[in-house]
């Protein structure tokens, strides 16, 4: 297609010196830095980081119902009527249900009775969400001082459970 005199002349075409001289006295162009985005990207990431590791509660407190009124710092009366008290007392166990919206695993541990959940009844039970599980404690005089733990990878809450001894309600605390 081509003769080998065209391919000779082709491979011998040179730019001028002059060219070459101009081309090397020249100075290479800065890039402009766009300071702006890198600075608000950069801000951006600061801002995710600093609220997915300081902002993230450690002290989770699963929200918890106990006989279907919430429980949070504050005191809930487990009521018992005159004559439930004198049957309560013919009663050998006392079931208390206590309903946890757990968020992820959570072991629950009682110090007294046991825990039914889903025909289980064991001293220690663990729910993956929300729960409702019967907190089964022997009926005795006087009535000991009982804490149900709440155990996960976010931290411990602690129900204590207690009876007063003049009018026979239950109070049910969150520590």
């Amino acid at each position: 297609m081509f003769s080998q005199n065209q391919l000779d002349a082709y491979k011998n075409i040179k730019a001028p010196d002059e060219l070459f001289d101009k081309i090397k006295s020249t100075k290479p162009r800065k890039k402009p830095l766009y300071l702006i985005p890198v600075a608000a990207s950069l801000a951006a990431c600061f801002v995710i980081l600093f609220c997915t590791v300081f902002l993230q509660s450690k002290d989770y407190k699963p929200n918890v119902l106990v006989n279907g009124q919430k429980l949070d710092s504050s005191v809930v009366f487990y009521d018992v009527s005159p004559a439930d008290l004198m049957e309560s007392r013919t009663m050998p166990k006392l079931s208390v249900p206590v309903f946890i919206e757990a968020q992820e695993k959570t072991e629950i541990t009682v110090s007294e009775g046991v825990v039914k959940s889903d025909d289980l009844q064991k001293e220690t039970v663990t729910i993956h969400n929300a729960s409702t599980v019967y907190w089964e404690i022997e009926q005795t005089v006087p009535f000991p001082q009982c804490t149900m733990t709440l155990k996960s990878a976010s931290g411990t809450t602690v129900i204590t459970l207690t009876q007063n001894e003049t009018d026979g309600s239950y109070t049910a605390k969150i520590n």
